[in-house]
């Protein structure tokens, strides 16, 4: 995926969700509250092996997950948001998990 893709697929998530999900993902990353890993956790194996699961096309954007490795700097590509975040919330869920 390129960079204007994803773009496009950021700002077509954030007019359709909302910040919500943006803000609470970012919240809980840095909470680090350990019912929210597990299911970060739970979620990340089944994104592993999603074909959609990609690596965030722009440098700026990439999010840093040290705790969950799997998740660092990659992002959903059918919605494009950051998955460091997007599985630690609970506004906008995948129809996989």
């Amino acid at each position: 995926m390129d960079a204007l893709k994803s773009m496009f697929k950021k700002v077509k998530s954030i007019s359709k969700h909302g910040l919500k999900p943006y803000q609470e993902g970012k919240k809980n990353l840095e909470l680090e509250l350990p019912e929210i890993e597990e299911e970060a956790k739970r979620r990340a194996e089944i994104c592993k092996a999603c074909p959609l699961f990609e690596d965030e096309p722009i440098e700026d954007l990439k999010i840093k997950d040290t705790r969950i490795p799997a998740l660092d700097s990659k992002i959903c590509g059918d919605c494009g948001c950051s998955s460091p975040y997007l599985l630690r919330q609970n506004t906008k869920l995948c129809r996989n998990w």
